[in-house]
């Protein structure tokens, strides 16, 4: 019944007032005939009889007001459904007093009317913790108070109505932390409370349960980590009122290969900045309602004003590369791109500066991005993402398991897994975990250990190919005088494993720097890296798969810069070029020009037998470098010069293509 029959009235007769249903000197106290019905059910029920009788004697003068909204927030471990039934009853039923459950909001919004309950006068909500009120009955609360539903009292109470025993103050506490519909398997008629208890799996805890929050963003991610640590310098004089918003960076681009944890960096700079959290990506703007430029524009302009009103925020923008560069939209499309780019540009500038407001944007492909948003003021930071080296590695582990920072074998592992991503290391955590919890135990490296892929060792005539490979590299360095060669390695993937990339071996040199490029220097590097390839065909009679196979391989580096020495630099059979035609159109569709691969393929094929020549000259050299190399696993120092020395015989030059 609503305000209807009561508006206007002033009720001051008791007998009245107690018709009515009003609490306001009638006492609640446990009905046995009605706890004895609740406990036959079942035993969460008669706990919620307990809870909620408990809660109406100590809140009788709230609940004998005329007009009440009284939302009671729930555990976890229990679902509301049970504490309204056994309101109702402790309440007796009572028709003036709305007693319901208030449900969690869906990806779809509230689904719960609001005005269908709040045109009562005097009404109970029960919700659980977690779950966000409705607006409207966040205004028309007259008070929001938890219920205790896990009092060791209560749950002593049934055991001993039950016979199940006596409970212990851990028996008690373990209770409080499961879900309340299995107190039926707990307390059962005559049976040992406690001993049921014994057989219910510790709880999972709260560092396992969160362990994904705990990441750094200062720490495993590079050159991002150390803009983080500024950016939170910054904010923090920002908000003591130190520095103006004009002097905080305004945004970073973040790209680089998948799995590299751009994503995992912006949520975790989020949380370590304490701001709000606004993520989307471009394909979700392109997806909204008819994908429209109408409706791609508004649903941009809302991603930018929600985060303007969550500010201090952190707005993550990810796959960046999708907008697109004004300078290479098709014809047919150029109109609606043109606006895409230029409403974002709006975006990002913002009338008022975009006060509090630091945007992230994630890409592979940075060279897709239109160059205007990449200026000062908008995404004014571009940090490459790579895949972790060794140290890098460490820090996340270290991220994930804190308690094992700075463990030798730890840093070990982190070594052995070159190539391997932030989401590698994270997959491999969470079996750790999984381990940790089946042996009711905390986390070991042996953990980490067991779950390490399990890695072929290299046999010795492989390892010799490898070594013969190197060694090629670093004596056409020192040859054509590329720069200091620092050392050369080879990997068994038993006594040495590889730390900075997945590769079978490694030589490190230092190249020479220059202001101005001429072409012979161009045809030097890339003779360096076809070194390794003829190297292998002039000791071994062939080659292997050792040079190609992948992006950053030797064959791919050096066609690349082929291309660019032909389509970039004009340095080729023409001397036409197309500076941005290889980020634009890519080496692979560059290759269809049959031209083109002609001319590129000539630079090749001429620098390979040059570069095979100066190792055929260096036969005796290169041979006893690979054995060396085969036997130690590294050079360096003293130990590679020792093969630097002599030149037998005259340096070829280079080929005219």
């Amino acid at each position: 019944m609503a305000w209807d029959s009561l508006w206007g009235a002033s009720l001051t007769d008791k007998a009245e007032t107690l018709k009515r249903g009003y609490l306001v000197t009638t006492s609640v106290k446990i009905d046995t005939r009605r706890a004895r019905f609740a406990l036959n059910h079942s035993a969460p029920r008669f706990l919620a009889y307990c809870a909620a009788a408990r809660f109406v004697r100590q809140h009788r003068g709230l609940l004998s007001q005329r007009s009440f909204l009284i939302v009671i927030r729930v555990p976890k471990t229990w679902e509301p459904d049970e504490l309204v039934v056994m309101a109702k009853l402790v309440l007796k039923l009572n028709p003036e007093i709305v007693i319901s459950k208030h449900p969690a909001k869906t990806k779809r919004g509230h689904e719960f009317d609001a005005d269908d309950v709040l045109r009562y006068s005097r009404i109970i909500l029960f919700a659980q913790d977690d779950i966000e009120l409705h607006p409207d009955v966040d205004v028309a609360k007259t008070a929001e108070t938890p219920i205790c539903v896990n009092r060791p009292n209560h749950f002593r109470a049934i055991s001993q109505l039950l016979g199940c025993g006596l409970l212990t103050d851990r028996d008690v506490e373990k209770l409080a932390t499961i879900p309340a519909e299995r107190f039926n398997s707990v307390f059962r008629i005559g049976q040992n409370a406690s001993l049921a208890l014994q057989r219910i799996p510790e709880p999972q805890s709260e560092q396992l349960k969160t362990f994904d929050a705990v990441i750094d963003p200062e720490k495993g991610f590079g050159e991002a980590s150390r803009w983080a640590r500024n950016l939170r310098e910054d904010l923090a004089d920002w908000r003591a009122g130190k520095i103006d918003w004009s002097e905080i960076d305004k945004g970073i681009l973040i790209y680089g290969p998948s799995g590299t944890g751009k994503t995992r960096f912006a949520k975790a700079l989020a949380a370590s900045l304490n701001v709000n959290l606004v993520a989307t990506s471009v394909t979700r703007w392109q997806s909204s309602k008819d994908g429209h430029l109408g409706d791609l524009l508004k649903a941009m302009y809302s991603t930018f004003a929600e985060a303007t009103e969550k500010a201090p925020c952190l707005l993550f923008l990810d796959e960046f590369d999708s907008i697109g560069n004004r300078d290479r939209f098709p014809a047919q499309h150029e109109n609606y791109l043109m606006q895409v780019v230029n409403g974002l540009l709006e975006c990002l500038d913002g009338a008022g500066g975009r006060e509090g407001v630091i945007v992230v944007g994630a890409c592979n492909f940075p060279n897709r991005v239109d160059p205007a948003l990449l200026r000062s003021g908008r995404l004014e930071k571009h940090v490459h993402f790579a895949l972790p080296d060794a140290d890098g590695r460490m820090e996340i582990f270290e991220s994930y398991l804190p308690h094992l920072a700075g463990n030798d074998r730890l840093r070990k592992v982190a070594e052995r897994m070159a190539g391997k991503t932030g989401a590698d290391i994270n997959q491999i955590v969470r079996g750790a975990r999984r381990l940790a919890r089946k042996g009711r135990r905390d986390i070991t490296v042996a953990d980490i250990e067991f779950l390490m892929p399990t890695v072929q060792k290299m046999s010795d005539e492989e390892l010799f190919r490898v070594a013969v490979h190197e060694s090629g590299h670093v004596l056409a360095a020192d040859i054509l005088d590329i720069g200091i060669v620092h050392s050369v390695e080879v990997y068994d993937y038993e006594t040495l494993h590889p730390t900075e990339a997945q590769t079978h071996g490694l030589t490190i040199i230092e190249h020479r720097k220059r202001l101005v490029t001429p072409r012979a220097t161009m045809l030097a590097d890339i003779a360096l890296l076809l070194a390794g390839l003829a190297a292998e065909e002039l000791l071994l009679g062939d080659r292997s798969n050792s040079a190609g196979g992948g992006a950053s391989s030797d064959l791919d580096r050096a066609t690349r810069l082929t291309m660019e020495l032909v389509t970039v630099y004009g340095l080729g059979n023409s001397l036409t070029v197309s500076f941005d035609a290889i980020d634009r159109l890519g080496t692979h569709e560059l290759w269809r020009d049959q031209a083109l691969r002609e001319d590129a393929n000539r630079v090749l094929q001429s620098e390979f037998r040059r570069v095979k020549d100066i190792l055929n000259g260096q036969k005796r050299a290169l041979l006893k470098m690979a054995m060396a190399l085969k036997e130690k696993k590294r050079l360096s120092g003293a130990e590679l010069n020792e093969f630097l020395q002599a030149k037998t015989a005259p340096l070829p030059t280079a080929r005219s293509g």
